[in-house]
């Protein structure tokens, strides 16, 4: 079951309209004994608060990897044995006046929202979540890729911004189903998937600062 949905915030500041978006993916894994079982993805939007000053959030990082003390949700009951909550949140302030603005997209881990059930292939399970972590991130450098590609102002940007993202999240969500119907039914193909979240990011590493100026 999926859930799509998207909300974005506006709050005027003097003359700079000021906006915050966030949306949470959130993404339950099967144990690797478990092949095809249906699994249940939820995703709704969030608007953050300055996001990266809550202790509950990890910001993505090339160099920084997930833990499993990072799951601090009480695990739920049934055959799922982690669930993986991450984030694209986005800020944007600027003028429609002078057409000038600055937009600064970043991807968060929500370990309070994310459940880790330690077992004898926990090594494997973390590895699955950080994938997931990793397409978040991948997805968050492509929508800075379609500002770049077709808003030349921040007026445009302020226009096309809500249909961009939602485009954007539409192809991320079917990129998270489309890897978990792969990895559950076959786990070697894992390997496969790093790869590609590899080269995602390699090729998209020019967005890896993912700040639009205006």
């Amino acid at each position: 079951m999926r859930k799509l949905t998207f909300f974005a915030l506006i709050i005027l500041l003097g003359f700079s309209p000021r906006v915050l978006v966030g949306v949470k993916n959130t993404k339950e894994s099967l144990p690797s004994s478990v092949n095809k079982e249906l699994f249940d993805f939820h995703s709704k939007t969030k608007v953050f608060q300055n996001p990266e000053n809550q202790d509950n959030l990890i910001p993505w990082s090339e160099d920084r990897k997930l833990r499993i003390e990072d799951f601090k949700a009480i695990p739920k009951k049934g055959k799922f044995i982690a669930l993986t909550s991450s984030s694209i949140s986005f800020e944007a302030h600027g003028s429609k006046e002078t057409k000038k603005g600055t937009v600064i997209i970043k991807t968060f881990f929500d370990c309070d929202k994310s459940y880790f059930k330690v077992g004898a292939d926990s090594t494997e399970t973390l590895a699955h979540e950080q994938i997931h972590f990793d397409i978040t991130e991948v997805y968050a450098r492509i929508f800075l890729k379609k500002l770049n590609e077709k808003t030349s102002n921040y007026q445009e940007f302020i226009k096309k911004h809500k249909a961009i993202y939602e485009t954007v999240f539409k192809e991320m969500s079917a990129k998270q189903n489309e890897y978990d119907k792969e990895v559950y039914p076959d786990p070697s193909k894992q390997e496969k998937w790093s790869n590609w979240v590899s080269k995602q990011l390699k090729d998209l590493s020019q967005y890896s600062v993912k700040e639009m100026v205006y």
